[in-house]
């Protein structure tokens, strides 16, 4: 079902009206300009958003078997640190690349989450745990940046020594 519903969506926003919906996340009043009906698009894109949640919730209730009301609790942090960590390995902005971010992303999360768990880590913490990864992953780009920088400077320094 991820690969079909993976699949469908980067066909839809490869389609004219694929477009003008991610036009119109772009820049609304530029859409206005051109035309298009931006009102429209919102809810287009707010039907597809709740159509994917549907299916993912219909797919769990299949897979535990049981429907809770409480069993959504947390997953908007889930979401949020499969997207951010999925970003970290596909720096390249692209339809393709945005979808496989998502998916490589929520794999790794679950991964990482099983791994504490192997670890021994209690479940009561996993939201604590969880809430750290998405901090952590956040701060990447930044960390990333800082040791680049300390680097060129440490190698710089280095390299005008042995000029000199």
């Amino acid at each position: 079902m991820l690969i079909i519903a993976a699949v469908l969506l980067f066909w839809f926003l490869k389609t004219q009206a694929g477009m003008s919906l991610r036009a119109t996340g772009d820049n609304e009043y530029m859409v206005r300009a051109s035309s298009i009906n931006s009102d429209r698009m919102k809810i287009m894109g707010f039907a597809i958003a709740n159509a994917l949640v549907s299916l993912s919730g219909a797919m769990y209730a299949q897979y535990s078997s049981a429907g809770d009301s409480n069993s959504g609790t947390g997953m908007l942090v889930v979401g949020l640190a499969s997207i951010i960590i999925g970003e970290i390995f596909f720096s390249k902005h692209s339809i393709l690349c945005g979808i496989l971010a998502a998916i490589f992303g929520a794999v790794a999360y679950r991964f990482v989450l099983a791994f504490a768990m192997n670890l021994g880590m209690d479940s009561n913490y996993t939201k604590l745990f969880s809430a750290c990864i998405v901090a952590l992953a956040i701060s990447l780009p930044a960390i990333k940046k800082y040791i680049t920088k300390a680097y060129k400077r440490i190698c710089g320094d280095r390299q005008e020594g042995q000029n000199a």
